[in-house]
């Protein structure tokens, strides 16, 4: 409700959530401004006139003219601090948020996860069972390297999705709703048990195929321990 509010006070917040009629009735022939230049469609003051002759408007200009019985009121009902929620309860509460919004968009992990399984397997094939010699240091590696680049670049796809409500954020805590650093730990913890099943995924398709005892070349060093040496 917070970002829908902030949202329908702005021009583009307004052009989004404007019906058809209402955007007919304005001379709006699209949802975008003509030459780009942006206008409301419904300016703040007539909506604020709208709102004060509503039921929900009229009830509240009653509830207003009431006086206020400070004998009535408990004495923490009032906060006096800089945000409305404790430190705690606005990290859940963000947390809470952020969760839905990864469940909301459940077809990206579900493929990211078909696409984990898929380069685990053809890095996998491409090490196929790299005998345990000290020649294949280099090649062990190798294969390291293009799962940790994999694994990296692939969160690249969740950085579009993390931008877009970067304003919305932004709008929050500049009204102080929440504190930031809410929205960077909150992103982080929700981020983390998808990185997790992530990274043990393509480890679990890779690792079967890569290091799977092969047959040693005949021209090669006699099996060592990589770690230990002869």
């Amino acid at each position: 409700m917070p970002s829908f509010l902030q949202e329908v006070v702005t021009e583009s917040g307004q052009l989004t959530y404007a019906s058809e009629d209402l955007l007919r009735a304005r001379n709006f022939t699209s949802r975008a401004f003509a030459d780009g230049k942006r206008r409301f469609v419904m300016p703040i003051e007539e909506i604020e006139a709208a709102f004060w002759q509503s039921p929900a408007g009229l009830k509240m200009k009653d509830q207003l003219s009431m006086p206020y019985d400070r004998s009535k009121c408990h004495p923490s009902a009032l906060k006096t601090g800089r945000y409305a929620l404790t430190a705690w309860e606005s990290l859940k509460v963000v947390t809470r948020r952020q969760m839905t919004l990864v469940i909301k968009d459940i077809g990206l992990v579900r493929g990211r996860m078909i696409q984990t399984c898929c380069i685990g397997l053809i890095v996998g094939s491409l090490f196929y069972q790299l005998a345990y010699v000290q020649s294949n240091i280099r090649i062990f590696l190798g294969a390291c390297f293009l799962l940790i680049m994999f694994t990296s670049m692939g969160g690249m796809s969740q950085m579009q999705a993390q931008i877009a409500t970067k304003q919305s954020w932004f709008k929050m805590r500049d009204n102080l709703f929440y504190p930031s650093w809410c929205h960077a730990v909150a992103v982080t913890v929700v981020a983390l048990p998808h990185q997790a099943s992530d990274g043990l995924l393509v480890v679990a398709c890779c690792a079967p195929h890569a290091c799977s005892q092969g047959s040693s070349h005949p021209a090669d060093p006699p099996a060592v321990d990589l770690l230990t040496g002869p």
